[in-house]
Formats: structure tokens, sequence, C-alpha cells
């Protein structure tokens, strides 16, 4: 596990990259969920971002930011799979940037939720997106994620949409056990 200072020196980097981008950039994953309230350990960081331009010229505006690849032929891997493996360069703290590609991606990152979090001032999805993002991921550290944001934030999450968003996802890629996990979800915090 990275202690905390290589977790902080590799998110003001990445931060500062994603703040850059046009649009901006949004953070996802486990510092989206730490961020939300829900105290977990983080091993990398992740971000989604939509590309202009070419996978090499995303690579060079990440590289000025000390965020480099952490694999041989990254750009290769990012026009097959539309993720960046990346490493913040001083710290070796992994970061996966996620190449927005659907509307859903597309919505998350015009209209994100902005709040400051130990200092820094980040860009991450609104509940019901992060929810979502967790759902379709389905390891069980994402399913674990999404009960506690569901948990601490009911309130807060737009279920109506979340639904729709997920039986688009679930009939696309084929996979209906993401509206199952949703709605044994829905039915424990009832």
């Amino acid at each position: 596990m990275a202690a905390p200072k290589k977790l902080e020196q590799a998110l003001l980097d990445l931060t500062k990259a994603l703040e850059e981008l046009r649009p901006p950039g949004v953070v996802i994953g486990g510092i989206a969920v730490i961020a939300s309230g829900f105290a977990r350990l983080t091993r990398d960081l992740d971000a989604t971002f939509w590309l202009n331009g070419d996978v090499e010229e995303a690579i060079d505006h990440f590289k000025r930011h000390r965020i480099v690849p952490r694999i041989k032929h990254a750009a290769e891997f990012a026009r097959t799979k539309n993720v960046l493996l990346m490493q913040h360069k001083t710290t070796h703290f992994p970061i996966d940037l996620s190449i927005a590609m659907l509307p859903f991606e597309q919505g998350v990152i015009a209209h994100p939720r902005k709040i400051t979090y130990k200092g820094f001032s980040l860009r991450i999805p609104h509940l019901t997106d992060l929810l979502v993002y967790k759902l379709v991921a389905h390891r069980p550290q994402d399913l674990q994620d999404a009960e506690e944001l569901l948990n601490l934030s009911r309130q807060d999450v737009d279920v109506r949409r979340a639904s729709k968003t997920l039986r688009e996802f679930a009939r696309i890629l084929e996979r209906p056990e993401l509206i199952d996990a949703w709605k044994k979800m829905l039915k424990s915090f009832r």
C-alpha cells in the first residue's frame, strides 16, 4: 500500500493535468469514493478524460505533469483498451486514465461534482454516476463501494436515472447481473 504522501503527490499532479484538458477530466475510482465520504484504502488513481487529438498527444500532456506510461507500447494498448496505464514518475503510484467514449462518460465529464478533498480541488462524478461506474466494474471492492455509497447518501441518488443507465449497460454488455446486483442493493436499503 502506498504511503499517503505518495498518493497526495500523485493526486496533485493528476488534478493539474486533468484541469488543463479541454474539457477537464474527472477523477473516478477509489479516490472519488473516499472523497464522497467512505473511508477506505486505494492502491491507484483512476480518472477519465475525453481524447482530443491522438493518444500520443495525451501521453505527452500527462508526461508534462510527471505522469508517464508504466507499460511498453502504452499508446497501442490505449487504442485497443481505451485506457492509458500510467504511473506518477516521482512516486511510481499507478494511475489508470480511461479514455471516455460513451455518452454516459461525456455526461460525467461535462457535469462533474466539484469538491475539495485534502486541499485538492477535485472534479468527481455525481453520486449516481459513481454508483453506475462501480456497478459496471462489478468487482468485489466496487460492489462494496457501491453499497457503502448508497448507505451513506441514499437521498442523493437518482434511482430512476441509475436504473435506466444500468439497463443500457447491461443490454450493451450482455451482463444482466448488473441489474440483479442493483435491485438487490436497492432492496436492502429500503
